[in-house]
C-alpha cells in the first residue's frame, strides 16, 4: 500500500495547456489513495506555503508553469529541504517550446505531446511509492527486465537479447527498434560518463500498453545529492529529443537513480518529440524514505534459457483471502481480409500528419491487407474505380476534396457501392463539410491518435467483426442480451 498522498491543484496550472481543470481532476480521481485539494496560492507566496507543509504522507503541488519558469535564482533553505525530503513535490505542465527549470527540483509534464504521454505521466505523478515502470501502465502489464548490464562492451548483445524476447509479445517494436536502441545506448553511456564512480551494473526495463512504450535504466549512484540531476546538462539533449518524455526518479535512502523514457508508438508519434535545440530532462521525482517499494506488490517470473532476463508484473496488495485468478481469454482466430484490395492515392494523406508507412502498418496488422498505391486523378477516379471491381472487395482511399467536388457517379459506380463491392474512404478534419452524395467512411485525422488508429483498421477489413474491428485481436468484449422492454434494458445496462 502506498503512503497517503494529497495533490494540491492551482486552477491556473492548466491555463493555456489545452486541458481543462475538470479533465485534470477526473484523471486524478482515478488514482487510488489520492486526495485532491483546490489550492489558492499566489505567485508571490506559493513556495512559502509549500515549505510550511508538514502533513503525514506525500504532498504534491501543481503550479502554473510561469511560476516555475520565472522563479528566483535562489529559494529559502526550508523550501529546498522539504523538496529534498521527497515528502513534498512540485509539478507543472509545460510545452515543447518552454524553457527548462533548473532552480529547484520538480517535474514538468508535457501537455502538447499527445494524450498518451500526459495521462501516463499524471498517473505516475499520483504514485506516492515506487512502482518503477508499472506506474505508467495499466495494472497487470508485464515489464521485461535485463538485470545485469555491465558495460558498453557487451551492450549491443544485451539489448539484442532483450529486444528478441520483447518482440515475442510486442511486434510493433520492430518499427521503432532503431530509435529505442539509440535512446537506451545513449542513456547508458550518459550514466558511465557522468557518474563520479562507474556503477557495477545497470538494470534495463521495457514495458508497452495502448501504443505507449516505456523504458527505464536503474543503477546505484555515487552522486552526493540530487543536485546533479537538476543542473543543465547538454549531453542529455540527444536522448531527450529521441523520446516523448525523459525524467529521473531519485531514491536517497537506497542511493539509486532510475531514468525513464517514454516513446509514443501512435500514428502521430512524431508530434510528441521535442526539437533537439530545446530538448532536456523533464525533471525529477524524489521518493521519501517511507516510499520504498513494497516487495509483494510486484511478482517476478524467470525466463527459460536466460539468467539475466525476468518478467515483472504489478499485482497490488494481496488480500489475505484467497483470490480466484481468471484464466486468460482463449485466443480467437480471426480470419484476415482475403479478397480485399485497398488502393490509396498518395495525396489522400497530405496535410493530415500521417505517413503512408504508418497507414500501411496499421491496416496490415489489423486486416492482413497490404495497401497499394493508386495513380488515379480527380477527373478519372470514378471510372477507374469501376474498372477495379472484380471478385474482390475494393476500398479506395482518396483525398477528401475529391468528394466535395465530384459528381454522383455513374450507375455502375453507385451499384458497386450499394452492393458493398466498392468502398470509399478518406481522412477528414473537423472543419470539413460532410459528404452525402453516396456512402463513404471518413476517418478523423485531428481527433487524436486513439481515434485515428481505432478507425483506420475498419478500412482494411473485408469481413464483419462488429465492435471487435476497432480493438486488438483477443480483446475481451462484454455483451448484453437483447431486450425490447425499456425498464429491463436500463437494469441490464447497469449490470453491464
Amino acid at each position: 500500500m502506498g503512503m497517503n498522498h494529497t495533490v494540491y491543484v492551482n486552477k491556473r496550472a492548466v491555463m493555456g495547456q489545452g486541458i481543462s481543470f475538470q479533465d485534470l481532476n477526473s484523471l486524478l480521481e482515478t488514482i487510488e489513495e489520492v486526495e485532491i485539494v483546490e489550492w489558492n496560492a499566489h505567485q508571490g507566496n506559493w513556495y512559502k506555503e509549500v515549505a510550511e507543509k508538514n502533513a503525514e504522507g506525500v504532498s504534491t503541488f501543481i503550479i502554473p508553469s510561469v511560476w516555475a519558469l520565472t522563479a528566483p535564482e535562489s529559494f529559502p533553505k526550508e523550501f529546498m529541504n522539504v523538496l529534498g525530503s521527497g515528502k513534498v513535490r512540485v509539478v507543472y505542465f509545460n510545452k515543447k517550446l518552454d524553457a527548462p527549470n533548473y532552480s529547484f527540483p520538480c517535474l514538468s509534464i508535457p501537455s502538447d505531446r499527445g494524450s498518451l504521454i500526459i495521462e501516463a505521466m499524471v498517473n505516475m505523478m499520483g504514485d506516492s511509492s515506487d512502482r518503477g515502470l508499472h506506474s505508467l501502465f495499466p495494472e497487470g502489464t508485464e515489464v521485461l527486465t535485463h538485470q545485469n548490464i555491465t558495460g558498453v562492451e557487451t551492450l549491443s548483445f544485451d539489448l539484442e537479447q532483450l529486444f528478441k524476447e520483447f518482440l515475442k509479445k510486442v511486434k510493433k517494436l520492430i518499427l521503432h527498434k532503431v530509435k529505442v536502441s539509440i535512446a537506451l545506448k545513449s542513456l547508458i553511456r550518459w550514466v558511465y560518463d557522468n557518474e563520479p564512480t562507474r556503477p557495477e551494473k545497470i538494470e534495463i526495463n521495457l514495458g508497452f500498453a495502448n501504443n505507449l512504450f516505456g523504458f527505464s535504466c536503474r543503477w546505484k549512484t555515487s552522486f552526493p545529492s540530487f543536485n546533479s540531476l537538476v543542473e543543465e546538462n547538454s549531453s542529455l539533449k540527444g536522448i531527450a529529443s529521441s523520446t516523448s518524455s525523459l525524467w529521473f526518479n531519485f531514491f536517497p535512502k537506497r542511493k539509486e537513480i532510475e531514468a525513464f523514457g517514454l516513446i509514443s508508438f501512435a500514428m502521430d508519434a512524431q508530434n510528441s518529440f521535442p526539437q533537439i535545440t530545446n530538448a532536456y530532462s523533464l525533471g525529477l521525482k524524489i521518493f521519501p524514505v517511507e516510499g520504498d517499494l513494497v516487495n509483494n506488490q510486484i511478482k517476478t517470473f524467470g525466463i527459460s534459457d536466460s539468467k539475466n532476463l525476468i518478467l515483472k508484473k504489478y499485482v497490488g496488495i494481496e488480500e489475505e483471502e484467497s483470490v480466484e485468478l481468471k484464466a486468460p481469454a482463449e485466443e480467437v482466430d480471426v480470419s484476415v481480409g482475403v479478397g480485399h484490395g485497398v488502393y490509396v492515392v498518395k495525396s489522400a494523406i497530405s496535410g493530415h500528419g500521417v505517413t503512408l508507412k504508418d497507414l500501411n502498418s496499421i491496416i496490415e496488422a489489423s486486416a492482413g491487407v497490404k495497401i497499394q498505391n493508386w495513380d488515379a486523378t480527380q477527373e478519372n477516379w470514378m471510372s477507374q474505380a469501376v474498372s477495379l471491381v472484380g471478385n474482390e472487395i475494393v476500398t479506395l482511399f482518396i483525398p477528401s476534396f475529391w468528394l466535395l467536388e465530384s459528381s454522383k457517379g455513374s450507375d455502375a459506380f453507385l451499384k458497386h457501392i450499394r452492393e458493398g463491392k466498392l468502398r470509399i474512404s478518406c481522412l477528414q478534419k473537423k472543419g470539413e463539410p460532410p459528404h452525402y452524395a453516396f456512402p463513404i467512411l471518413s476517418v478523423p485525422s485531428d481527433r487524436g491518435s486513439l481515434i485515428l488508429e481505432g478507425m483506420a483498421p475498419l478500412v482494411g477489413q473485408a469481413h464483419y467483426s462488429g465492435i471487435r474491428a476497432i480493438f486488438p485481436i483477443n480483446t475481451e468484449i462484454v455483451s448484453m442480451a437483447k431486450t425490447s422492454e425499456l425498464d429491463k434494458a436500463s437494469k441490464n445496462l447497469d449490470k453491464l
